[in-house]
Formats: C-alpha cells, sequence, structure tokens
C-alpha cells in the first residue's frame, strides 16, 4: 500500500465569537475552529446553550434578544466585542449562525475597526432572504428556476 499524505491546515491563531449557541451550526463552528487553535466565545440571549458546554468554547455571553431589542441586541453585541477583543493583531471574527447576520450586516458600520463581521452585506443578504426576495432576483436576473408565483393580497 502506498503511504498517503496528509495535508495538515495550519493553525488558527484568532479568536472568533460564535452566536445562536443553542444551535448546532454554532457548535460545528466551534468545534472545527476550536480544534484547529481558534478561541472560541459563544453567545446567545439565553444563557444554557450547547455551546456553553463544549470544551472548545473559552467563554458564554448572553445578550438581549435582537427580535424584541434591536438596540439593546447591538449595544450587548459592542460590549462583547469590545470587553473579548484580543490586545494583540491576531485575527478576530464574529460569525453570526443564525437570523442575526441580516441585523449585524445591517449594522456592520458600528464594528468597523473592532471585529471583521462574516457575513455579507446586508444588500446582497437582503436580495436572496426571504424567499420572495430571491424570486424577484432571479427574475430580475433572467436566472432560470422554477416556476414562482408570488401574491400580492390575501385574495390572491
Amino acid at each position: 500500500m502506498a503511504p498517503t499524505t496528509q495535508t495538515r491546515q495550519p493553525p488558527i491563531n484568532g479568536r472568533v465569537i460564535v452566536t445562536y449557541g443553542r444551535s448546532i451550526i454554532a457548535l460545528m463552528i466551534a468545534q472545527s475552529l476550536g480544534a484547529r487553535g481558534a478561541e472560541i466565545i459563544g453567545c446567545d440571549d439565553v444563557d444554557m446553550t450547547i455551546l456553553s458546554f463544549s470544551n472548545f468554547v473559552k467563554a458564554h455571553e448572553v445578550h438581549r434578544p435582537y427580535e424584541d431589542d434591536e438596540d439593546g441586541y447591538l449595544e450587548d453585541m459592542l460590549r462583547i466585542v469590545q470587553q473579548h477583543k484580543p490586545e494583540d493583531d491576531r485575527p478576530y471574527l464574529l460569525i453570526p449562525s443564525f437570523h442575526d447576520a441580516r441585523v449585524l450586516a445591517r449594522h456592520r458600520d458600528k464594528f468597523d475597526g473592532l471585529i471583521t463581521i462574516a457575513a455579507p452585506d446586508f444588500d446582497a443578504i437582503d436580495r436572496v432572504s426571504p424567499k420572495d426576495h430571491l424570486a424577484d432576483t432571479m427574475a430580475d436576473l433572467s436566472v432560470p428556476g422554477p416556476d414562482t408565483w408570488l401574491a400580492t393580497s390575501v385574495d390572491e
């Protein structure tokens, strides 16, 4: 049998804040980056989450729910980002792992110079989400896709 060569990924020496700590998606992000050496900070609007029990997570922060208090959520996220900002120049990322990506992308400017938000610009997100926006975008760009009918009233 011929020897196999494994490509090893270089260690990641950054710090990452992962949102929506109750989700399996957040856990997979934390495990993947944590196993490669990144420091992981989890956060959610509830205290006990799957991330709060992960060995890869160094700290867990609680913030106000963005659905109920968007301004409060942003204040809390800015506090969390400032509290955990590395004192050196290592990479520092905020990875939204649920619908909060829309909020963080829309208010990206508040985080400039503090952290990199790992999400597309709000306009790009808005072109594809929610689903009726995706259908409109596909039609505008003449992209082939399934026939889609968008009701414009309750009667329709």
